[in-house]
């Protein structure tokens, strides 16, 4: 399989699923989509071949690469990561699971849930407090959320009895351990996200006392249970709930009693949710996203597991190799003898593995101190952390050693795949420089979008990527040597930059923020290759950079936009990304009732890279075309009027034309069209166009294609485009080419429901100028109906008349008649 032709590559975005059940047993960071994850395994391994993930993280490569009947090795430094990945793959008896713990209900429920009894406000009757809501260094909560098996659930202000209740547990001794682990460093330094909160210096002031009582006291059950693999599954349960009983999780309005880890810190907000720990645990059992719903899901997906202890396990009937290890050191497993690498290393110093891990681990570790969840390991983390004296430098030069080694290991004329996501250019520069200098060659870059981007983080003018990155590489067949990084002409490798972010922008048709220029980068690399810079990055500035030295000069930011070319016409612009994705949508919604994934997935097939839209945009497009019915999207049926419409809006300015003593020209691909049961064709005075001042280049690329065209003495006095959608950007470019000396009078018809929408384009940057420059003006369908039936009895028309139709598109929606005057020459 070594030879490309064998392959088929994935070489677009792929439609993203939700996390199945066996993937959301435990919290983990940057958790990537398992169905494109499984694409990839499939596409570049067979059955029976092994996949390695040397930084595994929570077990997505490992666990799906199983799912489809290869063998895998699951690395990673951080305990807490394999010790996921092994409890999500592992076989588990649900009947044993479901015993045990109706065992420690038993023995604890009643002792924990005396912690949270209090009183109905309505019936009186004892409830249970399903959470509280405190503020930071209150004694006291200022909201009780509760249930009353007879009211059912309900609020209320601390009653005398309740704040009694909790001065006394404030007095109790934690009954069993809880672990007063420190979050700072052995040298006394704090945690880089740390909680910034002095009183906040250890793991157990991280919990209200009632919370860390309730804690100790199930734990201490879990511990008392015999070593297996039950214990070990009740304790992930433990751990992927520990958190959500602590002091970390804000308050949502739109989810009162539901609490989660808000940010990539120890952070106590300033009004903090404290919920029943019961209540968490029972729901990592039984809950929808709890322990029993996703074993019974991994059990029925992994038909076989069989654990190796050494890499020889795999050549015989093993096929998954667990180790907590780092990725710098892969001697464990032999030169040549990996066939497939996926994997999603540390990005930068973007999310803190050690810190933040550090919770769980303190509690797996128990009282008896279990070893295999050592709290050390981050000296030899991959970071970019102050705390732990760790700059960009270390960083980069571990990611080099630990490509070294998985280059070692690799198959010659094999893949490896590595994601990418939300970090600086340098750093993501840095990923690909270490796979180079390792020997690997560069074969593709895909970008695959988020499930949803806030509309900042799209326009942060130097600001991080987002969504994902997915990089190709291939292992040559002849290794080549190593090569170490290398001075370039700096100037020119920057000149060649711009000139790439050049192309992209006039593809893209349109402004484009920092974070889409960055999709992009496979086209800047191959530009720079094709001169002879092989290594993209070494030695340059960020394109953020080059974007910021040429600011004011190339390019320009247009808040709420993003870059754009100082001066557009210098440039021949493509027509812009927002239109054509729009087509694509309008063709899905034409063809068939599309769910909102079938309609990305085509765009998806048709815009890849610099070109792939984020969702949000998107489904914006799709709500003002269709309606939602049962799931999926229904092209509206305004729409499909529109269209038949948009024949007899062509029609009725034929007609008028002529009233007015125009020879009359309609669009080449209108002609065949009908109106009033006979083809447009014969309202076309003219069989040729011929205008004074145009080249037959120009007439035959855009002039006769413009819907009506009103012509005297051979120029073209009135121009009209309709439009039943927002895609106007090719009729204002096909007009542009009408002679300036023939001083044609521009139109577009559109349906009056478009206006909002329309209102936004021609205020745009892209339009702005031109709509001023070229005199455009606005009819809509209903006033162009409403003159032509006052008309059409008429033998005569002033042309005189047709302005009166002039309506200024308004940003709210409203429809309004008046001078065009101030929107073609505003103030």
């Amino acid at each position: 399989m070594s030879s490309l032709t064998e392959i088929s590559h994935i070489n677009h975005a792929l439609l993203a699923k939700g996390h199945p059940r066996r993937h959301l047993i435990h919290k983990f960071w940057a958790r990537k989509p398992h169905n494109v994850v499984a694409e990839y395994i499939k596409h570049y391994s067979k059955e029976g071949e092994i996949v390695l993930d040397p930084f595994v993280g929570s077990g997505v490569t490992a666990t799906e690469a199983l799912i489809l009947g290869r063998k895998t090795i699951a690395i990673d430094l951080n305990p807490i990561a394999t010790f996921i990945t092994k409890m999500i793959m592992i076989p588990a008896n649900l009947e044993s699971l479901k015993d045990v713990f109706e065992k420690i209900k038993e023995n604890v429920v009643e002792r924990i849930n005396s912690l949270y009894e209090t009183q109905c406000p309505s019936c009186k009757k004892q409830a249970t407090i399903i959470c509280s809501i405190w503020e930071r260094h209150k004694e006291v909560p200022e909201e009780i959320r509760l249930f009353c098996p007879y009211c059912k659930r309900k609020y209320k202000k601390p009653s005398p009895e309740d704040i009694q209740k909790i001065k006394d547990i404030q007095s109790e001794k934690i009954p069993y351990w809880i672990p007063e682990v420190s979050l700072r460093y052995p040298n006394g330094v704090e945690y880089k996200e740390g909680t910034h909160i002095e009183q906040v210096d250890n793991i157990s002031k991280l919990f209200t006392k009632r919370n860390l009582i309730a804690l100790s006291i199930l734990y201490h059950e879990i511990e008392s249970l015999k070593s297996g693999v039950i214990k070990d599954l009740m304790k992930i349960s433990f751990t992927s709930m520990v958190h959500l009983a602590s002091n970390m999780t804000p308050v949502r309005p739109t989810r009162p009693y539901s609490s989660f880890w808000a940010v990539h810190r120890y952070w106590i907000p300033p009004k903090f949710m404290e919920s029943n720990v019961w209540m968490l645990f029972e729901s990592a059992i039984k809950g929808r996203q709890g322990l029993l719903k996703g074993k019974n899901d991994s059990n029925e997906k992994i038909k076989f597991y069989k654990e190796a202890r050494r890499f020889e396990d795999l050549k015989k009937d093993a096929n998954i190799l667990i180790s907590t290890q780092s990725a710098l050191d892969l001697s464990n497993i032999p030169e040549n003898s990996v066939d497939y690498v996926f994997t999603d290393p540390p990005y930068g110093g973007d999310i803190q593995y050690f810190e933040l891990s550090t919770l769980w681990l303190a509690w797996l570790r128990g009282e008896h101190e279990d070893e295999r969840f050592n709290l050390d390991w981050w000296e030899d983390e991959i970071t970019i952390n102050p705390q732990q004296r760790k700059d960009f430098n270390y960083y980069h030069n571990r990611l080099h050693v630990t490509f070294r080694e998985i280059y070692r290991v690799l198959k010659p004329g094999r893949f490896l795949t590595v994601t990418f996501h939300n970090t600086d250019v340098k750093v993501y520069n840095s990923i690909i420089r270490a796979e180079m200098f390792a020997g690997f060659e560069l074969e593709k870059i895909i970008y695959q979008p988020p499930a949803r981007a806030s509309a900042k983080a799209l326009l942060q003018p130097y600001g991080s990527a987002i969504g994902d990155y997915y990089i190709r590489f291939r292992k040559p067949e002849v290794s080549m040597a190593l090569i170490e990084e290398r001075e370039v002409d700096e100037v020119r490798a920057k000149r060649i930059i711009l000139e790439a972010i050049k192309k992209i922008l006039i593809e893209r048709g349109e402004p484009i923020p920092l974070t889409d220029i960055l999709k992009g980068h496979t086209l800047i690399y191959n530009e720079l290759k094709k001169h002879g810079y092989r290594f993209f990055g070494a030695n340059l500035e960020s394109i953020g950079h080059v974007l910021e030295e040429n600011k004011d000069k190339e390019f320009i930011f247009i808040k709420g936009e993003g870059w754009w070319f100082k001066d557009p016409r210098k440039h021949h612009l493509h027509t812009p990304l927002n239109e054509r994705v729009e087509a694509v949508i309008l063709d899905t919604l034409y063809r068939k009732i599309a769910s909102f994934d079938d309609v990305l997935q085509d765009i998806y097939l048709t815009f890849t890279n610099a070109q792939t839209p984020n969702p949000p945009s998107v489904r914006m497009l799709i709500e003002e075309y269709a309606e939602k019915k049962g799931g999926k999207w229904k092209l509206k049926p305004q729409l499909k009027v529109r269209e038949r419409e948009h024949n007899e809006m062509i029609g009725f300015l034929a007609e008028i034309g002529n009233k007015m003593d125009y020879k009359v020209w309609i669009g080449e691909i209108e002609q065949p069209r009908t109106y009033q049961g006979k083809p447009l064709s014969r309202l076309c005075d003219l069989k040729t166009l011929i205008l004074e001042g145009a080249s037959p280049d120009d007439i035959n690329a855009y002039l006769k294609r413009i819907d009506v065209l009103w012509v005297k003495e051979g120029k073209v006095k009135f121009a009209f485009e309709v439009e039943y959608t927002t895609a106007v950007t090719e009729a204002f470019i096909r007009c542009s080419n009408i002679p300036k000396d023939h001083n044609s009078k521009k139109f577009i018809v559109i349906p009056e429901e478009r206006e909002k929408l329309l209102y936004r384009k021609l205020n745009s940057r892209l339009l702005k100028e031109r709509v001023k420059e070229e005199g455009w003006r606005i009819i809509f369908f209903k006033n162009l109906r409403k003159f032509y039936n006052e008309n059409k009895r008429k033998r005569k028309i002033s042309s005189d008349e047709i302005l009166t139709l002039a309506t200024i598109p308004q940003e709210e929606g409203r429809m309004k008649q008046g001078s065009l005057e101030p929107y073609v020459n505003p103030a």
